[in-house]
């Protein structure tokens, strides 16, 4: 154990004196070595010296140059971008506008729909309503329809049987005038105690003395005469209406 430390420290002390040897060897040769390479770096006379100005100045012209086209170009770019940054906005104010437009509107055709909806419920409610009115209608109609018939059907017969009422007192009058004209003709042949009507004769009605006419005979044609007359009023009064319809 002792020995090989004994080993190891020999050989430390030989490694370093060698080194010790060989560093300065090593630090001549580091020298020679920079100098030539600066010495390649560097101008050895003035015109190199001027020429070596001259090519970094040129470099840093152009270096120059090139950093004025890069910040043009960087500030063509800036400027480009905030032109689309404001035509950006631009765009999203107007999408904002006319997103509340499109509100505005969707709000208004909200309200012109409800108003629809109310207006539709409205109309089918007349319209349910106007159905029931017409049915409504309709079997009043059909009632009075009915009733019209029923009273047309009793008119008729009613207006029948004044015809034929009329038809018999035109017949009557005609019967009860042949028996007043025989009975002018024959002379005075009324019954005792009935009461006479005057009438002038046909010959002279100035000169002439006047003939009795049995009173109820006269009675009854006036009566007979008025008859005649209200049916003949009422058929008129009935024509009238049907006239007027076409």
């Amino acid at each position: 154990m002792v020995e090989s430390i004994l080993f190891f420290l020999a050989g430390a002390a030989v490694a370093g004196l060698l080194a010790l040897m060989l560093v300065p060897a090593l630090n001549a040769r580091a020298e020679r070595l920079y100098r030539r390479r600066m010495e390649a770096q560097l101008p050895r006379s003035p015109g190199e010296f001027i020429a070596a100005k001259d090519a970094v100045r040129a470099e840093m012209a152009a270096q120059a140059a090139r950093t004025e086209i890069a910040y043009a170009r960087l500030r063509d770019e800036l400027v480009a971008e905030r032109v689309g940054r404001a035509d950006e906005q631009l765009q999203l104010r107007a999408i904002a506008a006319e997103r509340q437009a499109h509100a505005v509107a969707r709000a208004e055709l909200e309200e012109r729909l409800e108003a629809a909806r109310a207006d539709v419920r409205n109309l089918k409610e007349q319209l349910a309503q106007a159905e029931v009115n017409r049915r409504d209608l309709e079997r009043q109609l059909s009632r009075h329809d009915s009733e019209a018939k029923a009273r047309t059907s009793a008119v008729e017969s009613q207006a029948e049987e004044m015809r034929q009422a009329l038809t018999e007192a035109e017949e009557r009058i005609a019967a009860l005038s042949t028996a007043m004209q025989d009975f002018l003709r024959e002379g005075d042949g009324a019954p005792l105690g009935a009461p006479r009507v005057d009438v002038a004769p046909a010959g002279d009605p100035e000169t002439a003395a006047p003939r009795a006419v049995p009173a109820p005979v006269s009675m009854e044609a006036s009566r007979l005469r008025e008859a005649v007359l209200r049916l003949r009023a009422f058929n008129a009064e009935r024509q009238r209406p049907g006239d007027a319809e076409p």
